[in-house]
């Protein structure tokens, strides 16, 4: 191996053992340390966890969408159960996001939505289906105003062919 070869090795290794060093440094600074430092307070856990759960419930709704939209009906009903065991997660957690149950409105409306997916899932009805999806993003997107999320599901772009 040249010399040029082995100088950048050792560069790298040099750079990977500093970046390891630092994120074991990282993990073992308390989290109120972390706040002192950033001069934000930790997130608390429930918020941590309804954000980690939204982003779950995200990816699957777009995988849905997909997956309908291809009429790959197997596929969509596998998705529309992830994303109903997602919501689910929820379900009498009494997880609140400003001062709003979104456990109590997760399961009040999600448990519908995943029921009239499913019916339109079994069909086999792709034109159903994408009213029925828009529907449920609608509902989705009402509660994110209702409780004053930034963040608004929109519909995917159609999927290449």
């Amino acid at each position: 191996m040249s010399e040029k070869k082995l100088a950048l090795l050792r560069i790298l290794f040099m750079v990977v053992i500093v970046a390891a060093v630092a994120l074991v440094g990282m993990a073992l600074v308390p989290a109120d340390s972390l706040a002192t430092l950033t001069g934000k307070p930790p997130a608390p856990p429930e918020e941590v966890r309804l954000v980690n759960i939204m982003h779950r419930m995200d990816a699957r709704i777009e995988r849905l969408y997909h997956s309908g939209y291809k009429e790959e009906w197997g596929e969509a009903r596998d998705n529309l159960a992830e994303l109903g065991e997602i919501a689910s997660l929820l379900y009498g957690q009494d997880v609140y996001w400003d001062q709003s149950n979104i456990s109590a409105v997760m399961e009040s409306l999600m448990p519908q939505q995943i029921d009239n997916l499913g019916a339109t899932i079994d069909r086999r009805d792709r034109e159903a289906f994408l009213e029925t999806y828009r529907t449920m993003v609608a509902v989705c997107n009402s509660c994110h105003r209702a409780t004053r999320q930034l963040v608004v599901i929109q519909e995917p772009p159609a999927p290449r062919d």
